[in-house]
């Protein structure tokens, strides 16, 4: 704590009019009463700068007037919102309705994906950006999107006011350039995007850009922005500091440690010239917690009013030797809802490098004139943030215009997820995914799986925007499987040594609807060559080829890709070809899969599902067959519990199945899956209770960030018992 002389001040304060700082349009000086302006100035310190609100909170309750503020990192949120005119209870309560858990991650809902890039969402243990045609490291973990979104709402009130010296308290976000290394005070702007910007925590959130500049957490330059309040006008300074002091010698016993000291060295300095900017400095003692102690919200701000608290009078002290007198606590503004509206009447879209702006504004699904609501705009930025063509969305008013902010990702990106079962053994798999490439609104998708069964896969989309409601265009797709396993003929009675390689190529259109039913038609070819010594069929040829009309119909609103607990799935695929292999009739192929979740609450999930296959045309070779048996889902054509990889088989199949899913933590799940099917080559068997094969089986899942590790026994009537271990993601 210190008060400076008035000789002092007067130095620093001729010293802050060279200062590096760029200040536009800030100013806290009020001509209303004559009096000396009071600032306060908030510090970094991830999770510890909750204790800011606590500091608020006392100073509110005391009558202490706030004329202008400033912030770093996490001390820029808390003094934006309160700039914003929030009362440091509603903050508070804000605060402690965010799920800390997910605002640091940015995953979309997969609900909302497009539908073709559900299936492999969030598969991938680690995604590099490929750049001129070379991998390259990400700028961050983190692109901020639910940060951004969430800030957005808490001040979509006050977008009117893109000024930060017309807010209920005038307000300065210092973010540090990373172009000159110098801090930089935003005044002006969307207030989110300032907000952003000064948390750009390094490696942890991607850079964020501002006017021509690159910016990055203000850390980096002043935690403690003492000197920028000066800039602003404040005459008595009011600091709070809940930055992490320097470790002791003794305690320099390990090599993150020593990292984090060497890079805490200069601001540490700097955090030094900033206090002596204080009239009076508060740093609540936080020595127990973490920067990462994001749960503890409510043990931080009290810890700040604590500290508060024991300050007050020297506060008070200083304030009365100005003669500045005491004002009536601040009562919280209807006015500060997010059902405010805002008319506009027309939308502008920036940050646009290979997207056409009729995608933007179609896939925004926003009709003009329009008054907008949060939840209206939210919802827009949703489908487009969803579209994956983007890393971050945000927005902001300019008078009646809405101006959409979008940064786009890489034009292509490689994922990549290790995996290993006990049926296929380990395997690698990876995809690049490339958007726009050759032209705008395509996506170009290259998998490939290295294992036991190699397979590869190049599936190339490109479709026109009808409303964000609904899509068409064309879909090409080339696969190339190579398939190894033993299977047992339901109706031959003997197991079948399968060892073929598959070529499959589709040419399709069709349209998508709301993102979640897509149908299409085309053309289907094949080319089988199989292993002749293996082949057990009669008449089946080592080489043969297709070529046929493709209809495919599928729903999907799942809300995860493995293990949903909500949302339906449906797959229903027919395809006719003029080759029989024994006759001269036509020779048909169906598959209709049908899967619904529903939550019965926070923890069980129950699942039903249903599916039937079928073949008419003569006798079919081996790759046309239907097959049961596999850990892996219901809604893969062979998933069934009970019986090992692929271990039946037959030209037709029915099956159903019933499951319940327990979470008992957000990462660890007991699953009970009890399923029947039948398989014959004569489709009026599949009715029998006879021939029907019951399995069922339980497995202990938990989800890691390589993926998730599920340990399973089950029963069948074909098999006692079967066991199985998979490890991570399968493509």
């Amino acid at each position: 704590m210190l008060i400076l002389t008035m000789t002092m001040r007067k130095f620093f304060l001729g010293l802050l009019s060279f200062s590096v700082v760029t200040i536009v349009s800030a100013s806290c000086l009020t001509d209303k009463d004559f009096r000396p302006v009071v600032g306060i100035s908030l510090s970094g310190g991830g999770a510890k700068g909750f204790a800011h609100v606590g500091v608020l909170k006392v100073l509110e309750e005391a009558g202490v007037p706030i004329d202008c503020i400033t912030g770093t990192s996490i001390g820029s949120i808390i003094g934006g919102l309160y700039a914003s005119g929030y009362t440091a209870q509603q903050i508070e309560e804000g605060l402690l309705k965010v799920d800390w858990t997910r605002i640091f991650k940015d995953i979309p809902d997969r609900r909302e994906l497009l539908l073709e890039d559900k299936e492999q969402f969030s598969k991938s243990i680690l995604t590099l950006p490929v750049k001129n045609r070379k991998i390259a490291l990400p700028t961050g973990l983190y692109s901020g999107q639910s940060l951004l979104t969430r800030l957005g709402e808490f001040v979509w009130p006050v977008q009117d006011k893109r000024i930060f010296s017309e807010l209920p308290i005038p307000f300065g976000s210092l973010a540090t350039d990373l172009e000159t290394g110098k801090g930089y005070l935003i005044t002006e702007g969307p207030l989110q995007e300032a907000m952003r910007a000064s948390m750009s925590i390094p490696s942890a959130f991607t850079p964020w850009p501002i006017q021509d500049r690159l910016l990055a957490d203000g850390l980096l330059s002043r935690n403690l922005p003492a000197q920028d309040l000066r800039g602003m006008g404040a005459e008595i300074v009011i600091g709070v500091d809940v930055g992490a002091p320097l470790y002791k010698a003794s305690e320099l016993d390990s090599l993150l440690k020593i990292f984090d000291q060497s890079i805490s060295i200069p601001a540490a300095e700097s955090n030094r010239e900033q206090a002596a900017l204080c009239d009076v400095l508060i740093r609540p003692e936080l020595s127990e917690l973490k920067s990462i102690d994001f749960s503890m919200v409510e043990e931080l701000i009290a810890l700040g009013e604590e500290a508060a608290r024991q300050a007050l009078p020297q506060i008070l002290n200083r304030l009365q030797a100005s003669s500045v007198t005491m004002v009536k606590p601040r009562q919280e503004d209807p006015d500060l809802s997010s059902k405010k509206s805002y008319t506009i009447r027309k939308i502008r879209i920036d940050g646009l490098v290979n997207l056409l702006p009729q995608f933007v504004e179609k896939e925004a699904g926003i009709s003009l004139p329009a008054s907008l609501d949060w939840n209206a705009t939210k919802q827009a930025m949703d489908r487009l943030y969803n579209t994956s063509f983007f890393e971050t969305v945000t927005y902001g008013i300019e008078e009646d215009v809405l101006v959409f902010k979008v940064q786009e990702k890489v034009p292509a990106q490689l994922g990549f997820a290790l995996h290993y079962d006990t049926a296929e053994r380990a395997s690698i798999h990876g995809q690049i995914t490339a958007r726009n490439l050759g032209f705008n609104n395509s996506r170009t998708a290259i998998a490939a799986k290295f294992g036991n069964e190699n397979e590869l896969k190049i599936e190339s989309t490109f479709f026109h925007q009808f409303g964000h409601k609904i899509q068409s265009g064309f879909k090409t797709l080339f696969e190339y499987q190579e398939l190894d396993y033993e299977s047992r003929n339901m109706n031959l009675g003997f197991t079948n040594e399968n060892d073929y390689d598959l070529l499959i190529g589709e040419i399709m259109y069709g349209t998508v609807r709301s993102r979640n039913k897509g149908f299409g038609i085309g053309l289907r070819g094949e080319i089988v060559n199989r292993e002749e010594e293996r082949i057990r069929i009669a008449g089946e040829a080592p080489r043969s080829s297709d070529l046929g009309l493709i209809a495919h119909f599928r729903k999907d609103t799942l809300n995860a890709t493995v293990y949903p607990s909500r949302g339906e799935y449906v797959d229903v695929r027919y395809f006719v070809t003029d080759q029989d292999y024994s006759s001269d009739n036509d020779s048909r192929y169906l598959l209709g899969i049908w899967q619904r979740f529903f939550s019965i609450n926070s923890r069980i999930s129950m699942d039903m599902g249903f599916k039937t296959g079928r073949n008419t045309g003569g006798s079919l070779p081996v790759h046309r067959h239907f097959f049961l048996g596999g850990f892996e889902s219901f809604r893969s054509p062979h998933g069934f519990t009970g019986v090992r990889y692929r271990g039946r088989y037959a030209e037709n199949m029915m099956a159903w199945q019933l499951g319940m899913q327990y979470r008992m933590n957000p990462d660890s799940l007991i699953i009970l899956r009890h399923n029947e099917g039948t398989l014959d080559d004569d489709s009026d068997k599949l009715y029998s209770r006879d021939n029907a094969i019951k399995g069922t089986g339980v497995s202990l899942v938990k989800l890691t960030p390589a993926g998730p590790i599920e340990i399973g026994v089950s029963h069948s009537t074909e098999e006692n018992f079967y066991s199985w271990v998979s490890l991570g993601y399968r493509y």
